[in-house]
């Protein structure tokens, strides 16, 4: 979701009960959303990119043979929490 007029879940909320005619169903759906902020300056895509990167570096610079091994790594990089 973009930083528009939808930044926050009010106005969100706003938007979907005035302009639906099935906004019960609307505000389920609203309700489900996890809204995360764009940054101003660059991507979503960009972030993704730096991550990816930082988790090959730190992670994933070595052959794994299993995709068991590699997921338990990943998780464990994840909980570390070092970017």
């Amino acid at each position: 979701m973009r930083n528009a007029a939808t930044s926050s879940f009010r106005h969100l909320r706003s938007f979907v009960q005035s302009s639906t005619p099935r906004a019960p169903h609307s505000l389920r759906l609203a309700n489900r959303l996890d809204i995360h902020h764009t940054p101003k300056h660059g991507s979503w895509l960009n972030i993704a990119e730096i991550e990816l990167s930082v988790l090959k570096g730190q992670c994933l610079n070595r052959r794994i043979a299993e995709m068991t091994t590699m997921q338990v790594e990943v998780a464990v990089w994840e909980k570390s929490g070092v970017t």
